[in-house]
């Protein structure tokens, strides 16, 4: 028998454990650092972990889940390893947003009126000159309590900021908002070219019904492969050359509002595997995906197979998530998981170890995992994993229970544009397949 590559997983908070979880079962040896100590415990008696962050002899594949690991990556590159990820050209794109809009407008890209601040003082003068809806967005900070504001009106905004100060507000933009629909688009760059098909994802970012609550990042999903380049060649493709000249390798992806004309309007970068979106489209893939990635590493993969599906994917937690609190999600640590979370291919786990008794919370955020489904019709799958997630044991569980309730007028206006790129979604919604 032909042994399998080995995959060294270098994770900040133990993000990709799911996929290093699944390429184990495909019979790949797996090897999991995890960066910081809040999450030290997620993946423990799971897969196989090391408090080393250099990957020994027998992985000649490395993946990294976040950025500002670029010298790090550089160094490993060096050494002869196939690393996704850890590019320096992460931190231009995605930690620096002001050069992050600077690339899409080189590229063609739009982006919405955009105004950079270290003075809140200096910000309201401004706006009280304006009119219109305004958002504000910090820069390369932790202070989550003041990190995004969408103000109704000028005058919403302002009282905001006056509240936020700046010992809130220390780096940050203003933006005025646009209209249109939203959608991320992502591309496979090899350090030549980009790896077809791109993939697109559609997700709601609040924690609670009805787009209320904290913006979380992702709470329900839906990932497509485009079987078409129409969308990717309006958003991400244009920057191939960018990528290209600085070797860059690994997912990117361009989150942009699809105005009515069907012309982009940029509004950020995502540099590295995206989460929630990465498991929706893991989820297409069969017992390949091992051989695909180290392909796709090594330069050899000429495009990817999977399924012609949706994949539909909906998070599951319990508190104190949504708050990134570590002292406090480290006493909810060894609470009871559903063992069956171990045993669906589309149920993904993420802040959870294993006990002496079966899985538990590992103590990190209490995100515990997705509930997964894949086929040909939205409603369909939305039915799934709300009957999945009920299914399953969390203490004081969580998650939306409208997941993906904006698809049907978002997945319409992209199919009046023939922007779906999907023959199931052209039927139901519209579109040129």
């Amino acid at each position: 028998m032909v042994s399998k590559p080995g995959f060294f997983f270098f994770s900040d908070y133990g993000s990709t454990m799911f996929l290093a979880r699944r390429l184990r079962q495909q019979g790949h040896p797996v090897l999991l650092y995890v960066k910081e100590a809040a999450a030290a415990k997620v993946g423990t008696g799971l897969v196989p972990k090391t408090t080393n962050p250099v990957p020994p002899r027998g992985f000649p594949f490395v993946i990294f889940d976040a950025v500002g690991h670029g010298s790090i990556g550089k160094a490993l590159r060096g050494r002869g390893l196939k690393v996704m990820g850890a590019n320096p050209y992460d931190k231009v794109l995605e930690s620096d947003r002001i050069a992050g809009q600077q690339v899409m407008s080189e590229i063609g890209v739009r982006t919405p009126e955009t105004h950079e601040y270290r003075s809140v003082g200096a910000a309201i003068t401004f706006l009280e000159k304006q009119d219109g809806a305004w958002f504000v967005k910090q820069i390369g900070a932790d202070t989550e309590e003041a990190g995004t504001y969408d103000g109704r009106t000028v005058t919403d905004l302002i009282r905001y900021l006056r509240w936020a100060g700046n010992e809130r507000l220390k780096h940050f933009q203003l933006s005025k908002k646009a209209d249109g629909t939203e959608i991320s688009v992502n591309g496979w760059f090899n350090g030549r070219d980009f790896v077809r098909p791109f993939d697109v994802t559609l997700e709601e970012k609040k924690f609670l019904a009805g787009n209320l609550g904290r913006r979380t990042g992702c709470e329900s999903n839906l990932v497509w492969l485009a079987q078409d380049d129409l969308l990717a060649s309006r958003t991400i493709a244009p920057l191939e050359a960018h990528l290209g000249r600085e070797g860059y390798v690994g997912p990117c992806d361009l989150n942009s509002l699809i105005d009515a004309k069907g012309e982009p309007i940029g509004l950020e970068w995502t540099a590295r595997l995206g989460f929630d979106a990465t498991q929706a489209w893991c989820n297409l893939f069969d017992s390949t995906l091992g051989e695909q990635l180290a392909g796709f590493l090594d330069g050899t993969l000429q495009k990817w197979d999977a399924a012609p599906d949706l994949s539909v994917t909906l998070r599951v937690s319990m508190p104190p998530y949504p708050l990134w609190e570590p002292t406090v999600a480290a006493k909810y640590a060894g609470s009871p998981v559903d063992a069956a979370w171990l045993r669906g291919d589309q149920l993904t786990v993420d802040d959870v170890a294993m006990g002496t008794d079966g899985p538990q919370m590992a103590g990190r955020d209490g995100c515990i995992g997705t509930v997964g489904a894949t086929g040909d019709n939205v409603n369909q799958l939305v039915v799934e994993v709300l009957a999945g997630a009920k299914k399953l044991m969390v203490p004081n569980k969580q998650y939306r229970i409208d997941p993906l309730s904006r698809a049907t007028k978002d997945l319409t206006a992209l199919g009046k544009l023939g922007l779906v790129g999907h023959p199931s979604l052209a039927r139901d919604y519209g579109g040129n397949e």
